[in-house]
């Protein structure tokens, strides 16, 4: 029972808030101190209260509150709107390169075109002179055949 009564007095004293004084001074960098002595040969601002002194002033705390959700709200909107612009300049890069992609495709189906043309402008090129070759041979052929024929046709005659 002693040593219950005993620790309820130490957790008592350790617990109670001190009764001491506070006090507050700046100093020559304009530092703010608080301190339980009082400053040597500085000027005392005020004398810190304690937390049983200050008053609460729930209008005020109110103000607060609002006025620190609508800074929330305020950075989540300026957030909100800077993600969108990410997201549109990624779009914009996107569009782009598609579009440059686009033109080299329509480039390659130039060339290709071009290719194409020109592998059948060859290929006719080669019919035609396959043809005069044809007609020259068909030609000559059909001078060999009449003399031929004219050569049987002459020693009959005779």
């Amino acid at each position: 029972m002693k040593k219950s009564m005993f620790l309820l007095f130490i957790i008592m004293t350790i617990s109670t808030p001190s009764l001491g004084e506070v006090y507050e001074w700046i100093d020559e960098n304009g530092v703010r101190h608080f301190t339980n002595n009082p400053p040597i040969e500085k000027e005392v601002v005020e004398k810190a209260k304690t937390v049983a002194e200050v008053e609460f002033d729930e209008e005020e705390y109110e103000r607060r509150q609002a006025e620190h959700r609508r800074f929330r709200e305020q950075q989540a909107r300026k957030a909100e709107i800077e993600e969108k612009k990410r997201e549109a300049r990624r779009q914009q890069r996107n569009a782009e390169e598609r579009k440059q992609k686009t033109l080299e495709l329509k480039e390659k189906i130039i060339d290709l075109k071009g290719e194409e043309l020109a592998y059948k402008n060859k290929l006719l090129e080669e019919r035609i002179a396959a043809r005069k070759i044809v007609r020259r041979v068909v030609r000559q052929s059909k001078k060999k055949i009449i003399r031929a024929i004219t050569k049987i046709n002459k020693p009959a005659e005779e």
